[in-house]
């Protein structure tokens, strides 16, 4: 028997089981997979990219939770900007003047 017959021939119940099982270990693989494609190559720690790339595919699902855990640096912190607090230049962003438009 193929392994298709084989689910199909579950109760639907132990289908369902199988879903919410499985969905969860999708969701986890495709946030890791993200991370991992958005994160640039010097923010990784331990291994080399691709290396965690390797984990992450290969090794389910204690791959992903260890890259999300571990495997990156946090990101750089950088400089807030300047709040102006002029009551004018708070009018000004919240509505266009008559004589502009």
């Amino acid at each position: 028997m193929n392994r298709l017959s084989d689910l199909t021939s579950l109760s639907p119940q132990a289908q369902t089981a199988i879903a919410f099982a499985i969905i969860p270990l999708l969701i986890l693989l495709a946030w890791a997979l993200t991370i991992w494609w958005r994160t640039p190559a010097n923010r990784f720690q331990t291994l080399p990219k691709w290396v965690w790339l390797v984990i992450i595919l290969i090794t389910q699902p204690l791959g992903p939770s260890i890259f999300l855990a571990v495997g990156r640096s946090p990101a750089p912190a950088s400089e807030p900007k300047a709040i102006t607090t002029s009551n004018d230049s708070i009018a000004d962003l919240l509505y266009v003047r008559d004589e502009e438009q």
